[in-house]
């Protein structure tokens, strides 16, 4: 029972991130939004009050985090002044 549960969190997370590629093709799928989604949903879970709505909830809290790291996640950016290797050093 309890792989059945961890089966079902798994595809409440690759249906988020599915959706969010298909929507932003410019950024799609990047090693490492999965962790930043998989904090936003175990806390919408925690909470009673967000577990009924916790997969829109965790989207929608998702795309606004990407909206304001997004350039982060874009190659061709990351030698810019916006990019990863700008905000490291």
């Amino acid at each position: 029972m309890q792989d059945q549960s961890a089966e079902k969190h798994f595809d409440v997370l690759s249906r988020i991130l599915f959706v969010f590629a298909k929507a932003n093709p410019g950024i799609k799928y990047v090693q490492g939004m999965n962790e930043i989604l998989a904090v936003l949903y175990h806390v919408f879970l925690s909470d009673k009050e967000f577990a009924e709505h916790v997969e829109a909830d965790s989207f929608f809290a998702f795309t606004i985090i990407m909206g304001e790291v997004r350039d982060c996640f874009i190659k061709v950016l990351d030698d810019s002044d916006s990019g990863i290797k700008a905000r490291i050093a």
